[in-house]
């Protein structure tokens, strides 16, 4: 996935040296995963990657 991060920081105070760690940007995110399925309708799913997640994992079923 593709995508850009828009990122604002606002202070009250007089310090301003936190507003130079925040920033705007492209971001990167990959992922690989499967899908197995254990009978017609029940299965399970496990992805690993960069980004949002290093790990997710799940059920899944057919209706």
């Amino acid at each position: 996935m593709l995508g850009y991060n828009i990122a604002k920081y606002s202070s009250d105070g007089d310090d301003a040296s936190y507003a130079d760690s925040y920033g705007s940007g492209l971001g990167f995110t990959g992922f690989l995963g499967g899908r197995w399925f254990f009978s017609d309708r029940f299965g399970a799913y496990a992805e690993l990657g960069y980004g949002v997640s290093v790990l997710n994992a799940g059920v899944t079923f057919k209706f």
